[in-house]
């Protein structure tokens, strides 16, 4: 799912590439498909055709569309195009309807219906009521949830603040908004100073709450669990494992689980396998198991099942290529990510390092820092 066009100017475009988001985390979980998470921007950017950028993603469907609001009325317009057929339109529509929750939760159902029927799929009961209703009933507050969501997805470091405003404005307005609480909880967990940004929690246990809260509120949140693995993962460290080793099984038993109920519902969300094979790898270093994990490939495994995922992730490339099993990998997924952002410092930085350490170019290696 591409993300949508704004045609009312640059200041909507937060607001169309939400709804786009929002698309693509609902068709994801109706679980008939195996949606990937689209290139950021910078990256999405190299790709003038369709053809080229759904081979690099290894897709056949591609959804585009666009997002025109005045006033009270948002008109969006979607196509899907079938990218093994010369990019042929199969199936179009324009929904032009008055702007309020319903209406913009019921034009995404109502998408995502369309797509199953165009594939010929059948949605079981699960799946219908993932699509019967909005995850909160205040627009203002669903707006402000969309905002923070597409602020956080981009990554940049001066809209996490932005996005922690918009979620806190959403919990707000809907203090009982789960989407929200979790969003909250995700973007502070990303502001390495949160501590001392004024919505979010003073320590980690009231980190910890909110995104516990984020769960109570709608158990059936891939994004709500996978924010709580994130968040109870970073809590353990190796003072809690030597002072209280009872305290370090229960929390890493908990994160672990975390993490797998919230990819199994959220399953094209490549920063939670991030998230996990991180976790995965410090567990094993806090609990003596490294050697064999690594030797198991147990934490670069998740990172690989990101990739599937996202194959474009400069940050899953760079990671699989520091603990890859071997040189000739690690080198590929080096170069992987110089190869598909080049204006990037981070496959340069991966890449000279990879070819001193690992192979003994030393001349290669000055030039790609040189880049660098």
């Amino acid at each position: 799912v591409l993300p949508f066009e704004s045609m009312t100017g640059p200041a909507e475009a937060s607001f169309s590439e939400g709804v786009s988001i929002e698309l693509q985390n609902l068709v994801a979980q109706l679980r008939k498909f195996k949606v990937k998470q689209p290139p950021e921007a910078s990256i999405l950017a190299h790709f003038s055709d369709i053809p080229t950028l759904a081979k690099e993603m290894d897709v056949r469907w591609v959804l585009k569309g666009s997002v025109r609001r005045a006033e009270r009325r948002v008109r969006i317009a979607v196509q899907l195009i079938d990218a093994d057929d010369d990019a042929a339109i199969v199936w179009s529509n324009v929904f032009d309807r008055e702007l309020d929750v319903d209406n913009l939760f019921g034009i995404q159902a109502e998408i995502a219906r369309a797509i199953t029927s165009e594939l010929r799929f059948s949605l079981d009961e699960s799946a219908e009521q993932r699509l019967a209703g909005p995850p909160t009933q205040d627009t203002e507050a669903y707006e402000a949830y969309l905002l923070g969501r597409q602020r956080l997805t981009d990554m940049r470091v001066d809209w996490v603040e932005d996005a922690i405003e918009q979620f806190a404005k959403a919990i707000d307005l809907d203090p009982d908004f789960s989407k929200a609480y979790s969003g909250l909880a995700e973007a502070c967990y990303l502001h390495e100073g949160y501590q001392q940004v004024a919505r979010c929690p003073d320590s980690k246990s009231e980190l910890l709450a909110l995104a516990r809260k984020a769960v109570q509120l709608d158990p059936d949140s891939g994004e709500a669990w996978i924010s709580l693995g994130a968040i109870l993962a970073n809590s353990i460290d190796r003072s809690t494992f030597q002072a209280q080793p009872e305290e370090f099984t229960k929390a890493t038993t908990e994160a672990q689980a975390a993490f797998q109920r919230g990819l199994s519902l959220q399953h094209d969300y490549s920063r939670g396998y991030l998230w996990y094979g991180h976790f995965l790898r410090k567990r094993s270093i806090l609990d003596g198991t490294f050697r064999e994990s690594y030797r198991n490939g147990v934490w670069v495994e998740v990172w690989q099942q990101g990739l599937e995922v996202y194959p474009l992730s400069l940050l899953l490339h760079t990671v699989v290529s520091m603990d890859a099993p071997s040189r000739e990998e690690s080198l590929w997924h080096a170069q992987r990510v110089v190869e598909i952002a080049p204006d990037s410092p981070l496959g340069f930085w991966r890449l000279s390092e990879v070819l001193w350490v690992e192979h003994g170019h030393v001349d290669e290696s000055i030039r790609s820092a040189s880049k660098l």
